[in-house]
């Protein structure tokens, strides 16, 4: 399901239910702004990040540096209804004696790094299956499990490369 939308796949999935689907394709299916505040309540109840009340980014620990956590809304497109989240784990590069080399080592995830401007990024981009995956409580779950892999993900890599 994850290829298929990613992908932009037209081809319908079966699903246990009456009528197959597209992921993605109702709009309802999207993550909503409670469920990625419920996910920063839940790491920073963990000590895991800290988000201060308005702002865009979490922070964490990434050894010689903090780590900051976004999470941003994928643009629509024209075929699915729904927007895409995406979650990045952001260390600046200045912190690093030396960048990531190689191919990421994520056997959980399809996450992908990123040169980018502000730093060194770990991306995953989340299809919206909230109602696939059948409660809002599940998806809050979700996505709190997507975030907390993202930042455990950085802060390996960056031990990793000290």
């Amino acid at each position: 399901m994850y290829a298929a939308f990613l992908g932009q796949s037209l081809t319908r999935v079966q699903t246990p239910v009456t009528y197959d689907l597209i992921p993605g394709e109702v709009a309802r299916w999207s993550f909503t702004a409670g469920q990625v505040r419920h996910m920063a309540r839940q790491l920073t109840w963990e000590g895991l990040i800290s988000w201060p009340d308005g702002e865009p980014v979490g922070l964490f620990d990434a050894g010689p540096g903090q780590g900051r956590l976004t999470i941003g809304v994928k643009n629509p497109d024209r075929v699915y209804e729904s927007t895409t989240l995406q979650v990045t784990g952001i260390v600046n590069a200045a912190a690093l004696r030396s960048l990531p080399r190689g191919q990421a080592r994520d056997i959980d995830l399809l996450g992908t790094w990123r040169q980018r401007d502000d730093g060194i990024a770990y991306e995953v981009t989340i299809l919206p299956a909230g109602h696939v995956w059948g409660t809002g409580r599940v998806a809050n779950e979700t996505l709190t499990w997507i975030a907390r892999h993202v930042i455990r993900h950085v802060q390996t890599a960056i031990q990793s490369i000290q």
